[in-house]
């Protein structure tokens, strides 16, 4: 290893926090079984390694210009860079390198903001982005099917602090659906549509495929990542309103511009050679336009064009057809079409070369594929690949419309666990609504703070105080209680006489979990489950079996009591005392047997004899010690 280092302790970085190191590089000789590496140190940022820095172009024939940036730097002088050529275990590894024009010199600041230019709040001068980014969120709630009687609907979540009637939806064109547009920073939210300020609110049901928490408080939850208009969903569901036989599980016509929005670019679609727009000819109407063409010779392209719902309610069915109309827009060259899809049960299914079904410029083609075997889940995916050739000008374009995804088979949804509370046995498919029943332990042996009754709090109970009270029929110090609980994850702690003491968790315990200030134990709610007898604030079970010393003469007496450690008095090891009341009465106790013996003969004995009798009585006891 050949390091070959500047060191210059007086530098003045003049306030300086961002500096750029640049200077050029070139192998004066070939590098034979050797890299470069550069080295450099900084006030405030320290020593930082850049390994392998022949591989950004370094050669014989040319200057490479190689630049490095480094923010926060503090206060000091200190300016150091070496290069190391690091070269293998054998003779003539090594090299040699060119390096001029060595420069310091202070760089922009860095400007935090919004680098999305899609954002509302896009910043073109921010160089780094802070996580600010706000997009324009609109919702939508389908009201037909609603039977309270009410005026207006609005939006209510966390990110409007639950305001009542802030955000008022409006219905335009009186069609029963009601929309309103939000800006919302990124971020993940929940939220809930009531109307005329909470005199009506949805009643979401706990585990749907659009909801989070648990009843009675289940709110939608949504996620902020870009501009995005949700999907009319119906009151009190994760899906749109059923409309009669036919409308689908999905149905995209792509009516207008708007209706391409949750299309993604993915792979080499997202390359300026690509392209996705609506087209306002489709086959009634408008359709989604997808395009691309290579600019390279050197490799081939994926042009992807993708729709991702990750929360379809497949309403029971075991079986789904999927048909849509496709038309090429451009000439195929050196190109294929793919279609991909994903659903639950079933995994992703490849139908390649698709274009070979007919597809053409000049009429629409209507192809349709079918399903078997959907299990419980949410997701439905599906994309078309345009695959182009690795030469310049392979690609094409191609229309869609028409994407319709149906059920062709039902089946009957439910608990399908015969352990479950809520088992039924004329399910077909289970829906994840499984009740199960779940039985806490806590050992209170050692506990020294007073108590009354030991409690469960958890998430799943609003952390209620006495509502789920434990009780300990044996008197061993183990207190138990059941209760029931959908299938989840959860969080909970055991506390005493409606919070009067609780649990003081360690983080980092295997059984526990950690959010801001709050330590609490875990629970994973997948089957019936009698939790084991964890010590008070601990993660342990005991495995110190002792018995109570009332006369603290170091011998107990009665049932065995588990303990996670030794308590400082009370109890012992062994439960041989054959009188817990008298301190001076335990094994090998010999002096309090000889002064009852000499007690009981002289009371019995006449008071001429007494004395004799008791003198034997001693020198007997002196002979057996």
């Amino acid at each position: 290893m050949l390091t070959f280092q500047y060191t210059d302790n007086t530098v003045d970085y003049a306030g300086a926090t961002n500096v750029e190191v640049s200077f050029d590089i070139k192998l004066g000789a070939p590098l034979n079984g050797a890299s470069v590496h550069l080295q450099t140190e900084l006030p405030g940022v320290g020593t930082v390694n850049n390994f392998d820095i022949q591989n950004q172009g370094l050669n014989e024939s040319t200057w490479t210009h190689l630049t490095y940036s480094y923010s926060g730097v503090g206060v000091g002088s200190i300016f150091r860079i070496h290069f190391n050529i690091a070269a293998g275990a054998f003779v003539g590894a090594g090299g040699t390198l060119l390096i001029d024009n060595i420069q310091v010199t202070e760089a922009a600041p860095t400007v935090l903001g919004c680098m999305d230019n899609t954002a509302v709040n896009y910043n073109p001068a921010a160089t780094e982005d802070n996580g600010s980014c706000q997009y324009n969120i609109t919702f939508q709630v389908d009201m037909n099917n609603v039977t309270d009687g009410f005026t207006t609907p609005e939006v209510n979540g966390t990110f409007n602090s639950w305001c009542g009637n802030c955000a008022s939806m409006s219905d335009a064109n009186t069609d029963g659906i009601w929309d309103v547009t939000i800006t919302l920073t990124q971020g993940n939210y929940e939220f809930k549509f009531s109307a005329d300020n909470w005199n009506i609110q949805e009643a979401l049901s706990q585990g749907s495929s659009c909801t989070v928490g648990v009843e009675p408080t289940v709110n939608r939850s949504l996620s902020v990542t870009g501009n995005a208009t949700l999907p009319a969903v119906c009151w009190n569901s994760c899906t749109a309103c059923s409309t009669g036989s036919g409308e689908g599980l999905v149905n995209l016509t792509f009516d207008d511009a708007a209706s391409i929005t949750p299309w993604q670019q993915v792979a080499d679609a997202t390359l300026p050679e690509a392209s996705m727009v609506w087209n306002p000819t489709g086959v009634a109407t408008g359709a989604l336009e997808a395009s691309g063409t290579n600019t390279s010779s050197a490799i081939g392209r994926a042009y992807i064009f993708q729709y991702l719902d990750p929360s379809l309610d497949y309403a029971g069915s075991s079986s789904v057809q999927l048909s849509f109309d496709i038309k090429l827009s451009q000439p195929l060259s050196g190109a294929a079409i793919h279609l991909q899809t994903e659903m639950p049960g079933i995994g992703t299914v490849n139908n390649f070369d698709i274009q070979n079904q007919g597809v053409n410029e000049s009429t629409w083609t209507h192809l349709t594929y079918d399903f078997n075997n959907i299990g419980s889940g949410t997701i439905f995916r599906m994309n078309f690949n345009l695959s182009a050739g690795a030469f310049v000008g392979a690609g094409g374009g191609i229309l869609v419309d028409n994407i319709l995804l149906v059920s062709t088979g039902t089946e009957v949804p439910g608990c399908t666990d015969p352990t479950a509370v809520n088992y039924d046995a004329a399910a077909q498919i289970d829906n994840g609504s499984c009740i199960y029943t779940v039985t806490f332990q806590v050992n209170m042996n050692g506990v020294t703070a007073p108590f009354t009754t030991p409690e469960v709090n958890g998430n799943f109970n609003g952390w209620c105080g006495g509502c789920l009270p434990m009780t300990d029929a044996n008197n061993d110090g183990i207190w138990e209680a059941s209760t029931t609980l959908a299938q989840g994850n959860y969080e909970f702690k055991y506390a005493a006489d409606g919070w009067a003491i609780e649990e003081s968790l360690t983080p980092g315990s295997p059984c526990t979990f950690t959010s801001g200030p709050f330590t609490n134990r875990t629970l994973t709610v997948d089957g019936n489950i009698t939790f084991d007898a964890n010590c008070w604030g601990t993660c342990d079970v005991a495995t110190m079996a002792l018995y109570e010393d009332n006369d603290g003469d170091g011998f107990g007496t009665g049932s065995a009591r588990m303990f996670c450690s030794m308590p400082a008095s009370g109890y012992s090891v062994n439960d041989t005392d054959c009188n817990d009341n008298n301190a001076a009465i335990y094994p090998g106790a010999t002096k309090f047997v000889e002064t009852a013996l000499t007690t009981i003969v002289m009371d019995w004995l006449t008071r001429d004899v007494r004395f004799q009798l008791l003198q034997m009585t001693i020198s007997l006891m002196l002979q057996v010690l």
